[in-house]
């Protein structure tokens, strides 16, 4: 403190007998240092240099030669250290079989959990790729498009090959991603895309492609969606119904950004608006008008088995979550940050289902139908999410595993506990990823393919899988954007009704309320600590248990609050305390 620099050196003594040490020195491959005859030698440590075997040295830790003990031979994503790219996300592809250090090393690429890939490389990075369809030559092909040429990889002989080369097309690029219909229902799909106010529609029914186009008066404003055998096609003013290659009908509606369908329905959603139409004449049936923006992200439809259960998910362009169900529109999610929403996906995870999961920013988020938050969620990314993307969800064995796009990258595997699943997270080089799964059922084969930033395209595949994989398939869940699941929650073995506040206290302009066993309607009075009334309100009933159901503290100041829930003859009270 005075300024003078002093040295304690003199007063300090250290033992460095090796059995009486009163400093113990360990090096990086674990040797001590202190007292050890062996320390000058290196053993290696687990981020030591991958290669095939460990070597033999002799006393002056000198190469002798190769052992047979295996040493590193891999560089994956569960290694130490990982194989990760520049944003620490675990990427598809690892580095096995790597042989001793020597002039020209050798070492295997695989492509993480797939068996194997194949690529083709087409010189170009304008081409876009379709979903897979069934021609009258053969079940399984892909279409590729370059330009004004077509061609079709077929998988044939136990591998994807182009065996009948390049059609010409004389149709500019599609506007949309391509789509499959069967709209003759001869059991073949017809190929689907979309320029400015032209449909092109490609039949593949017989050995060469038969090409329909169909005008509209306006250009097209989403991509067209198939639905039992029907097209729906949209422009600024009108909705229109394609089938057996001509306009089958059509309705005045302006202002349809997304549309999605199921069964007999259609949903055509607006900026701010909703409407449902009947599939075979456009009836509206019914209509909501939405409490903000909306278009940026595709709607999203759930369905039972049976059909009891139907609900309608919406997204704002805020990221907040709307559900439509028995004919009522409510909030259930609301996204409090500044950062821009990914698109909606569903799935079912553990003992739940369904779940909707979708990122805002970096934070993946997984929520029950009711907009609960699924234990161990949101998780924090090591990147952004892609706005523009759709997460995909898979079953790994008896595990499902939910993908959720990166801008600029692959997908990032989470399970239902939240973990980052490495060895199952994916790279695409590239933000709009125009990828595609496929389940070959009578080979048993999981496909995932895409084009990359380079012209080439990937096909990955993995076999013997038994059943189909498939939870959810991206965009539209590969077809009309509705998912199927059997409704289900975790279990709970009591009966008893509990109900908290979280936090407690509420410092934000936000805070939860968590029911258990409360079914049907509940009556909410909450009375500040001089007893008067200052909100009711009625918490509609939720098919979840147990659940949250978010309120806000608008109009209410600091101070303490006694919440009152009525529910089934049953009465609760809870206090709180505001911090403002």
């Amino acid at each position: 403190s005075s300024g003078n620099w002093t040295s304690n050196f003199d007063a300090n003594t250290v033992n460095t007998g090796f059995y009486h040490r009163g400093v113990s020195v360990i090096e990086a491959d674990g040797l001590t240092d202190l007292g050890s005859d062996y320390s000058m030698y290196w053993t290696g440590t687990p981020y030591e240099y991958f290669h095939k075997y460990k070597p033999i040295l002799d006393t002056n830790g000198l190469f002798v030669n190769w052992s047979q003990e295996p040493w590193k031979p891999e560089l994956t994503a569960v290694t130490k250290p990982p194989l990760v790219d520049s944003f620490n996300v675990p990427g598809l592809y690892h580095l096995k079989e790597i042989g001793n250090p020597a002039k020209k090393m050798s070492f295997k690429v695989e492509s993480g959990s797939f068996d194997t890939t194949q690529i083709f490389d087409y010189s170009t990075s304008s081409f876009i790729i379709g979903p897979i369809i069934k021609t009258g030559f053969n079940e399984d092909n892909i279409p590729v498009l370059i330009d004004n040429k077509m061609f079709l990889l077929s998988y044939w002989d136990n591998e994807w090959k182009d065996i009948i080369g390049e059609f010409v097309t004389n149709f500019p690029r599609s506007d949309y991603p391509l789509q499959k219909v069967d709209l003759n229902t001869d059991g073949y799909f017809e190929l689907v895309w979309a320029k400015q106010n032209t449909l092109v529609l490609v039949d593949w029914s017989l050995d060469t492609p038969i090409f329909h186009q169909i005008s509209f008066p306006d250009s097209i404003t989403t991509t067209p969606l198939p639905v039992n055998n029907t097209l729906i096609v949209t422009t600024k003013d009108c909705i229109y119904t394609v089938k057996n290659f001509a306009i089958q009908n059509f309705i005045s509606l302006q202002g349809s950004k997304c549309i999605a369908g199921y069964d007999d329905k259609i949903i055509v959603l607006g900026t701010d608006f909703l409407a449902a139409l009947t599939l075979d004449n456009l009836d509206m049936f019914s209509e909501f008008t939405l409490p903000e923006p909306c278009g940026n992200i595709e709607p999203l439809i759930y369905t039972n088995p049976d059909k009891t259960i139907e609900m309608i998910f919406v997204m704002a362009n805020s990221g907040n979550l709307y559900r439509i169900y028995q004919n009522r529109l409510e909030l259930i999610f609301a996204n409090h940050s500044k950062e821009k929403p990914g698109q909606l996906a569903c799935s079912s995870l553990g003992d739940i289902s369904p779940v909707l999961f979708f990122g805002i920013g970096n934070k993946q988020y997984a929520l029950k139908a009711d907009g609960t938050k699924l234990t161990h969620f949101p998780v924090i990314a090591p990147k952004a999410i892609s706005p523009c993307e759709t997460p995909f969800a898979l079953k790994n064995g008896s595990a499902e595993i939910l993908f959720y796009p990166l801008a600029e990258n692959g997908y990032l595997a989470i399970d239902k506990m939240g973990r980052i699943v490495p060895e199952m997270c994916l790279s695409v080089n590239k933000d709009k990823k125009n990828d595609y799964l496929y389940y070959q059922p009578e080979q048993q084969i999981l496909n995932w393919y895409y084009p990359d930033s380079t012209g080439k395209l990937f096909i990955h595949s993995k076999k013997n899988i038994d059943t189909n994989p498939i939870l959810f398939a991206g965009y539209r869940n590969g077809a009309s954007g509705c998912a199927t699941f059997a409704f289900r929650d975790e279990s709970i073995s009591s009966t008893e009704k509990i109900a908290y506040i979280y936090p407690n206290p509420v410092r934000k302009p936000y805070y939860k309320l968590n029911l258990q066993n409360y079914f049907g309607e509940t009556k909410l009075h909450l009375y500040d600590i001089s007893g008067t009334l200052v909100k009711k309100m009625i918490i509609p009933e939720s098919n979840n248990n147990p659940r949250d159901f978010e309120l806000n503290t608008l109009g209410l100041s600091s101070g303490v609050y006694i919440m009152v829930l009525e529910n089934n003859g049953s009465t609760k009270h809870l206090k709180f305390a505001v911090e403002k």
